[in-house]
């Protein structure tokens, strides 16, 4: 656990002991920031990207990767933009994709993503989504696609049940059947056969078949 909102984003982190059940504080981040996201990668770092600090007017763009065995953080290069309330994914490939968030800047949803590259520390920009949404649910299918769904879209002040696939071979998006319920900030879970189990709080879950026609 890192971050948040105390003082208008905070550095210090702690490590939970799941055998002890007890918290211990560790090495803190070097940029002070909340509303940021957290991913394990393949080699059990952390990449934490994303996000403001005390002036929640500038998004942040350095990155920075936490080592549990050492308790430390290190820089992991620099976004070329500035992600608050994004969405970031691990690839099949060990790479991790950032999109989406809310763009203090242009005071609206982004649609514009990038990729880390967690071998060389470098961040490169992807097609955008279709559509521009911060807090989205998304799930890794199968084959290595990433599924895109719901979100909030301030232009609308609604969320929205739009869904769209992302392929990393053609860096691509694509539109596809949407939710019958518009959603955000749920959970979407891959299951064994392949489908895709969305939920969220106050509705309904629902099923998305990858396979379907």
């Amino acid at each position: 656990m890192a971050g948040g909102d105390e003082n208008q984003g905070a550095s210090p982190a702690e490590l939970f002991d799941p055998a002890s059940q007890t918290w211990s504080l560790t090495g803190g981040m070097a940029t002070r920031r909340r509303w940021f996201t957290a991913t394990l990668l393949t080699d059990g770092t952390v990449l934490v990207a994303g996000g403001a600090g005390g002036d929640a007017a500038q998004a942040l763009t350095a990155a920075e990767l936490f080592d549990p065995g050492r308790g430390t953080w290190s820089a992991a290069g620099n976004s070329t933009n500035g992600y608050v309330y994004p969405t970031s994914s691990l690839l099949k490939d060990g790479r991790v994709l950032v999109i989406g968030g809310w763009s203090p800047e242009a005071q609206a949803a982004q649609a514009a993503g990038e990729i880390y590259d967690p071998m060389s520390h470098t961040w490169t920009t992807t097609l955008p989504m279709n559509l521009g949404r911060y807090r989205p649910l998304a799930a890794l299918l199968l084959d290595g696609r990433l599924l895109v769904a719901g979100g909030y879209v301030p232009a609308t002040t609604a969320d929205t049940a739009e869904v769209e696939v992302y392929d990393p071979l053609a860096g691509a998006w694509t539109s596809t059947v949407p939710m019958s319920v518009a959603r955000e900030a749920g959970t979407a879970t891959v299951l064994l056969d392949g489908r895709v189990l969305v939920t969220e709080p106050l509705e309904s879950p629902e099923l998305y078949d990858p396979g379907a026609p």
